[in-house]
This record gives structure tokens, sequence and C-alpha cells, in this order.
């Protein structure tokens, strides 16, 4: 799951318990996801992205890889997600080493909000990742913190969040 903001992804790592190492160069916020993600041993796909650009240097960033983390060169999926280079391979790869979520839609709802924003038109908007059960329109819902209620106006659903 590729998530804009890197605070993000911590939550997400540490909340939906799934994480995919993609860099199109070393950072020091992709050092810090690995070990995070190393840390709570959550299954990791090294991918290398962007390998269509003029500068891109995949054998040296895989060099890196190997020297900060061991992770070996043959194993890093190479992509371009704009022209759609090795997508299929990564959505196999992550099919078969990402475990799906534990939740069940029978268990009563449970969700963490990772994102929220005001809409002059609409109110409050969430992004949430829901962990248990189900939400529908009309449905009331309560903070956690706040204690306080709320009724589900609109429901959509995100395919992704880049």
């Amino acid at each position: 799951m590729l998530i804009k903001e890197f605070r993000y992804k911590n939550l997400i790592v540490h909340n939906i318990e799934r994480k995919t190492l993609t860099v199109d160069g070393l950072q020091a916020q992709t050092v810090a996801n690995f070990y995070l993600a190393f840390e709570h041993e959550l299954p990791v796909i090294p991918v290398l992205n962007k390998i269509d650009l003029k500068h891109a240097q995949p054998e040296a960033v895989m060099e890196q890889l190997e020297t900060l983390f061991d992770i070996l060169p043959e194993t890093v999926l190479k992509i371009s997600a704009k022209n759609g280079i090795g997508i299929e391979e990564l959505l196999e790869t992550v099919i078969k080493k990402i475990p799906p979520p534990k939740g069940s839609r029978t268990n009563p709802p449970k969700a963490l909000i990772f994102d929220s924003w005001y809409d002059k038109y609409r109110g409050v908007a969430m992004l949430v990742a829901i962990h248990d059960g189900f939400f529908k329109l009309g449905q009331s819902i309560s903070l956690a913190y706040t204690k306080k209620s709320y009724e589900i106006k609109d429901i959509g659903d995100r395919k992704s969040v880049v």
C-alpha cells in the first residue's frame, strides 16, 4: 500500500499489518519504514519504481538495498507504475506474500481514521482502514476518543491512496 505521507505509512504499518517497500532511491523514510516493518515482523516486498526514467540507477539502488537491508537483487521487483511495467508481477506477489486482514465482517465495526478533512459541501470526510465489521449509510458511529456519535451520510471506496 503506497501512502503519501510518512506518518501515514507508519500508521498503516502498525495497524493494517501490511507493507510494500517501494523505492526509487533510498531516503530516510525508506530506511525508517523498512526497520519499522522488520521490527513488527511484517512481510516486506522490495519494489524498485520508476525504472523507466533516464536518470534511474536500478543497479546502484539494488546494491544499496542489499548493503543496508540484506535484500538480494534478484528478489527486488522492478516496476514503472507510470508505464505499467512489472505491475502484474507486483500484484501477484502481494497476493502470495501479504496475508489477508485478520478482521471479520461479522464482528462489530471497528476502524482506524488515518486522514480527515473538511469539505465545504459535504462536511467532514475521513479515510479509514476498516479492521472489523462493515459500515452502511445512516449508521451511527462513535469515536473512541471523544465518545461523540455521528451519522454516516456518504460512503465511498477508495481503491488506492497515492
